[in-house]
């Protein structure tokens, strides 16, 4: 019996590491204040070229993420309650999705049925996936106003974790 359950065990580690993303904070919370903010460049879905750079006075989350990601799917609503609570003028999100596999249209069907009216992009290159070390999904990042990493988080994040963080960086 003992075997048996070890087994289990060992089986849903497996299916964890390579499903690719992480349903609950797997304790892994990577927080690396003041650690300056790599600048990237994307285009979102709407055609908009941007960098991170562009939001500088305003605190920003990135949120790592594929359309097929269950976990993902749930940190929608968690940032869609971000979205409403808090102005554009100081909260900026935006949802960088991270398979190459994946396109604009993919996404935006994506955005049409579980996110709101922020910032929504595919990392063709993998450079914004590179540059913040993102090896499993969702990872959301919070970058403080000054453009430093405040908070780093690999799984689903809360909502009264976000809106606790948000609001020491406001």
């Amino acid at each position: 019996m003992k075997k048996i359950a070890l087994y289990g065990i060992v089986l849903i580690m497996i299916m964890a590491v390579f499903s690719g993303c992480t349903e609950d904070d797997n304790g892994d919370d990577e927080e690396e204040p003041l650690d300056p903010a790599p600048d990237f460049e994307l285009t979102s879905i709407d055609g908009d070229t941007f960098k991170l750079s562009d939001y500088e006075g305003k605190v920003v989350i990135l949120d790592f993420m594929a359309t097929w990601c269950g976990p993902c799917k749930t940190e929608m609503e968690h940032l869609k309650d971000v979205y409403q609570d808090y102005p554009e003028s100081k909260v900026q999100i935006i949802t960088i999705d991270i398979d190459e596999t994946e396109n604009d249209t993919m996404l935006q069907d994506f955005k049409d049925e579980y996110g709101d009216d922020w910032i929504f992009a595919v990392d063709y290159d993998n450079d914004a996936k590179n540059d913040y070390d993102v090896e499993s999904i969702p990872v959301l990042v919070i970058v403080n106003k000054e453009g430093k990493i405040a908070y780093k988080n690999v799984g689903t994040v809360p909502y009264s974790t976000l809106k606790e963080k948000i609001d020491e960086l406001l």
